[in-house]
């Protein structure tokens, strides 16, 4: 998987730097993750959705948000993190998608 968020608005960059989006509180975060789903097709809303389940804090939130922006970027500890917690989340997510049931399954049982 990759990033598939191109269509977010890129002209505000400041505006989901992670240091940025850290300091905001979790409610504002989850505000965000809708914000994203009108710049993305179903199956990245599916994705969307997904990813944001398995983040356990603002921490994760807001380094999910900064991702889907564009991410980090930079050699830091959190880019680091970041791309750690990513690639883990969309292996996660990839796997459960494709054993997701099917209408063979309805056959099946």
């Amino acid at each position: 998987m990759q990033n598939n968020f191109e269509n977010l608005e890129k002209n505000k960059p400041e505006l989901y730097q992670f240091n940025e989006l850290n300091k905001l509180d979790e409610s504002t975060l989850d505000l965000e993750q809708y914000n994203v789903w009108e710049y993305v097709g179903d199956y990245e809303r599916e994705v969307c959705r997904l990813m944001w389940e398995m983040c356990r804090d603002k921490y994760d939130k807001a380094m999910m948000v900064s991702y889907w922006h564009g991410g980090i970027g930079d050699d830091s500890k959190e880019s680091r993190y970041q791309d750690i917690f990513i690639n883990k989340c969309e292996e996660v997510v990839s796997s459960y998608i494709n054993n997701a049931p099917t209408w063979i399954d309805i056959i099946i049982k």
